[in-house]
């Protein structure tokens, strides 16, 4: 168990969360295991290319026919002991979609977090793919996309903590 609080501006927006996109050590069910440090190389990149963390889709995009646009942005992204932890706010919330995205997070329809990567050359290693042992370790990944899901490959990759929306007169409504 952990604890999770928002400490900074971003984070107390309404419509903001944080949760992990992709936790280290379990095996998912495309029979992958991700290992520490995956993700280092990835975010450095983006951060030397002057270049925005990567997009938040729901359902990943155009993959599902959803609409291929961003629905949130990512504030924060780091690794930590436990995976990449990643601090983000959904936007439009004055719209439609931006209203019915929100209620599918609060209501527990999207808590799920899926990361859309592609595997450099050398950056995995092929496993036995035994019962209870993973087919491929990656060691390496470049983030592509991080999206909301309904049931996430990862199943330890959620949304924990979620700010809800205020009333006019400053109640809450989640």
């Amino acid at each position: 168990p952990f604890e999770v609080k928002f400490v900074d501006e971003a984070s107390k927006a309404a419509g903001s969360f944080e949760g992990y996109g992709a936790v280290y050590g379990n095996i998912d069910d495309h029979q992958d295991l991700i290992e520490p440090g995956a993700f280092a190389k990835s975010l450095l990149d983006r951060e030397r290319g002057g270049r925005a963390l990567p997009p938040m889709y729901k359902m990943h995009g155009a993959m599902t026919g959803n609409r291929h646009e961003p629905i949130g942005v990512w504030d924060a992204m780091s690794e930590d002991a436990n995976g990449l932890h990643v601090k983000g706010r959904l936007i439009g919330l004055d719209t439609e979609q931006g209203k019915w995205t929100y209620a599918q997070l609060k209501e527990g329809a999207l808590k799920g977090l899926s990361i859309g990567y592609r595997v450099p050359a050398h950056g995995a290693r092929k496993g036995t793919g035994r019962p209870g042992e993973p087919k491929r370790v990656i060691k390496m990944a470049t983030l592509r996309e991080i999206s909301l899901v309904d049931d996430p490959s990862n199943a330890l990759a959620r949304v924990y903590a979620m700010k809800s929306l205020m009333a006019g007169d400053g109640t809450a409504l989640a």
